[in-house]
């Protein structure tokens, strides 16, 4: 008979995950700042659409003993509403994922669906510069007399 071969092809089709490419963002402390993350903001380098996931970041406050939710990211608006108090100064993280709509059709999900998206979690770095705080007087002072203290060689005399 006459010998003969087959083989397979398999197409591999890469797919890399979505970029999120935005300055660092520096606000002082008690600045309500709403921020719009701008459409190019956020790529994929093979073209797909992307998708972005809701976050928020939160400091514990030791006065009341809460987490106080002080930044989020809104998908839908692609807002960052940041309201930062004292408990919040320092640098941070807000975490944020990115999805494509790349569906690989040859992929099989744990579930037996055909397809899988790739994601990657990126971080717009917030930084959140202390404020001075004058003190507050809660409570009026009584008047004082206050005297001067001088050294003399006789002692130390107080004066009115």
């Amino acid at each position: 008979g006459r010998g003969g071969s087959s083989f397979v092809v398999e197409e591999v089709i890469a797919n890399r995950p979505p970029e999120l490419g935005y300055p660092a963002i520096v606000v002082r402390e008690d600045q309500e700042t709403t921020i719009r993350l701008p459409g190019d903001a956020v790529s994929d380098p093979d073209g797909d659409a992307v998708q972005l996931s809701d976050a928020e970041l939160r400091s514990y406050n030791p006065l009341t003993g809460n987490d106080d939710v002080w930044a989020t990211f809104d998908s839908a608006t692609r807002q960052i509403r940041l309201r930062p108090g004292n408990f919040s100064v320092g640098t941070h993280d807000l975490p944020i994922h990115a999805y494509d709509s790349f569906r690989n059709i040859h992929a099989k999900e744990p579930d037996g669906e055909s397809g899988s998206w790739v994601s990657d979690m990126q971080t717009l770095r917030i930084t959140v510069v202390n404020e001075y705080d004058a003190p507050i007087l809660r409570v009026p002072l009584a008047d004082l007399t206050v005297s001067t203290v001088r050294r003399t060689a006789s002692g130390l005399q107080s004066t009115p």
